[in-house]
């Protein structure tokens, strides 16, 4: 039974479900009239799965709110008063129907962690670059076309999800997250990305899968302490000829390509330290 919860957990972390591992274990509450006692240094307050619209009302008279779940509510829009929540440090919006930021959502500068993953997202406010702290932002499963230009002023962000979306393109501002670790782009529109990812020197996982890439963006040659590339189901025949230079890399996935035999054989030879998957 031990070995089942370890490895669930595993598969939890690989998810992204936990940014750095097993999440704090903080005193938590189910509303605000129950927190509003609690003297505690820093707390939780769950409200997932509450039919919510809104806020509620208390939060503000909650100083040592650090974490709050909004997650599986019908919000539509969250209200200009979450910019209040100045101690808010962790932040999940995901599961709701928000297909609208309010700017004042960059006024929580000392947010670490946003969830806004499954939501109707169609574009980000410029606003969100004053999260100056931010290192874990999730945005899976929305139907965002393009990134603001500004989106590398996050330059805490260590990992960024965007799989799910509907993005053509990626702003040159990317190549300034220069603690970029992690970079998920799976289940886009993308045909190339620009020469500035090159400028990730931190970056060791890069997901491509199910794009529509017909070759290996030259910028991603350069990321030499790349560990982990995925670039499962694009339209692939042919890779680089000077794979040599991914010296770090541990993991490479080409599976639905169209790659020959003769070019797999080539890909292993090329890399005989790295595990690859076609």
């Amino acid at each position: 039974m031990q070995r089942v919860i370890v490895a669930c957990l595993l598969l939890m972390l690989l998810a992204g479900c936990f940014p750095w591992g097993a999440p704090e274990r903080l005193p938590e509450y189910t509303s605000v009239a129950d927190a509003q006692g609690d003297g505690s240094e820093t707390i939780f307050l769950n409200l997932s799965s509450q039919s919510l619209t809104t806020l509620p009302d208390g939060l503000a008279s909650l100083p040592n709110l650090r974490k709050l779940s909004l997650r599986g509510n019908s919000m539509t829009k969250p209200p200009a008063a979450i910019g209040t929540l100045k101690p808010l440090q962790w932040l999940d919006l995901g599961h709701n129907r928000i297909s609208v930021l309010p700017a004042e959502l960059g006024q929580l500068a000392s947010l670490e962690v946003l969830y806004l993953s499954d939501n109707e997202l169609v574009k980000l406010p410029p606003a969100l670059v004053g999260l100056s702290r931010l290192r874990y932002l999730n945005l899976d499963r929305n139907a965002l076309a393009a990134l603001p230009s500004e989106i590398g002023k996050l330059s805490e962000i260590r990992w960024l999800r965007l799989n799910g979306n509907a993005l053509t393109g990626v702003p040159d501002g990317i190549g300034l997250l220069s603690r970029l670790q992690r970079l998920y782009l799976r289940d886009n529109a993308l045909t190339d990305l620009p020469g500035s990812l090159s400028e990730l020197k931190s970056l060791i996982d890069l997901s491509l899968s199910n794009n529509k890439f017909s070759t290996v963006p030259a910028a991603i040659l350069q990321l030499e302490g790349l560990q982990r590339l995925d670039l499962d189901g694009n339209q692939l025949t042919l890779l680089p000829e000077n794979l040599e230079t991914f010296k770090s890399l541990k993991w490479l996935k080409l599976e639905k390509n169209k790659l020959a035999e003769e070019e797999k054989e080539r890909v292993r030879d090329a890399l005989p330290a790295c595990h690859i998957s076609f």
